[in-house]
């Protein structure tokens, strides 16, 4: 794919679109895809088996829109050494020509790929290597001093557009935004910090700390930010279901621990209603997959005000080791700032552990169609 001047095609969306763009991630933005990708994805000395998953290719749909054809005359990537078009489907069939010609109603699927190949090229310098090396050092000792080091990073954010060339005369170019999110190596201070993962999935809310919060140990609430408090959820609307979507984890690499679970119960009953349960090898990615056929999307309707629980982390402090905030729980922002309505990010700790860091991404839920109370 040839690059293109990203200027000449930011034209705006027409309230009613000829196409529609449905992200299969399930985030709240449709134009917007995130993307992980580890680059050192093993532990030192392990085998394959101990090598974690990557988000790197996501699929968006197409609906034409239209009561006549949608002929798309071409795609285009911002930067084709971080982005790939890997594959176009149209009625289960590979398409590799254009122009696409949809029928209303009619549907297309176009996986992108982030391959980094313009990060990993740039890291094959020694100082690069040597760099990384460096800040993980000093967050490391940024820790032990309670101080969050305001610049650097192990880890490196990019982002991108696919533009798609259409005959549609109100938006003849439609983008669609790609955000990665490019890890060095996995686990402890190589992570990224929450806030960078919130905004790489297309949130705006302000977690108002970065790798811990901010020497607070789980016992308060994060002054400056957008975290609200409650111990238990009810549904918003009643005609509706309540939707749960695993958007990230970063913890402990290749083996399930109970922190990898999540599920609900109500307050008065004694009885636990699971959600999902990830696969050991998604442990340091967004969009980590579940063991129910790679699901990480529950729907659910609950016939009571109920609690959410993360492994050892519940919504309910009295429940936690040290009755520590288990579960951090923000407002949903988009990246204008402007709250979803009825939806909420939940981070996790793995509270009385060895590992605990109070860092709050080991497990990054989104919720949809509740109230908290």
């Amino acid at each position: 794919m040839s690059k293109i001047l990203l200027s000449s095609v930011l034209t705006p969306v027409n309230e009613r679109s000829k196409i529609i763009i449905e992200n299969l991630d399930g985030l709240p933005d449709n134009d917007v895809l995130a993307f992980s990708f580890v680059h050192k994805s093993g532990i030192a000395g392990s085998d394959i088996r101990k090598k974690t998953f990557d988000h790197q290719e996501v699929t968006v749909c197409l609906t034409n829109n239209a009561s006549s054809d949608l002929i798309i005359s071409s795609m285009a990537l911002s930067d084709d050494e971080l982005w790939h078009i890997k594959s176009i489907k149209k009625d289960d069939k590979i398409q590799s020509t254009y122009p696409l010609v949809i029928t209303p109603s009619g549907h297309v699927y176009i996986t992108v790929e982030f391959t980094a190949a313009k990060i990993e090229q740039r890291i094959k310098a020694p100082w690069w290597k040597y760099l990384l090396k460096a800040q993980n050092f000093l967050a490391v000792q940024s820790r032990n001093f309670n101080y969050q080091k305001l610049r650097g990073a192990t880890c490196i954010n990019t982002n991108g557009l696919l533009v798609l060339k259409t005959d549609s005369k109100t938006e003849p170019y439609r983008n669609i935004h790609l955000n990665g999110l490019w890890q060095y190596k996995v686990e402890g201070d190589w992570e990224p910090d929450l806030q960078r993962v919130v905004n790489t999935l297309g949130f705006g809310t302000v977690i108002g700390f970065k790798n811990f919060d901010n020497g607070l140990n789980g016992d308060k609430l994060v002054p400056f930010s957008d975290e609200v408090t409650g111990s238990c959820f009810t549904v918003a609307d009643q005609n509706k279901s309540v939707r749960v979507t695993k958007i990230a984890a970063y913890h402990g690499c290749c083996s399930v621990e109970a922190l990898d679970s999540a599920c609900y119960y109500y307050p008065a009953k004694n009885k636990m209603f699971p959600l999902f349960v990830s696969m050991p090898r998604t442990g340091q990615m967004l969009f980590p997959n579940g063991y129910n056929m790679g699901v990480n999307s529950v729907c659910f309707k609950p016939d009571y005000p109920f609690v959410l629980k993360v492994g050892k982390s519940d919504m309910e402090r009295k429940r936690n080791f040290q009755s520590k905030i288990g579960l951090r729980i923000w407002k949903a922002r988009d990246l204008n700032g402007s709250p979803i309505s009825n939806a909420f990010i939940l981070g996790a700790d793995h509270l009385g552990a060895k590992g605990t860091n109070y860092d709050y991404q080991d497990e990054v839920l989104y919720i949809e169609n509740v109230k908290i109370k």
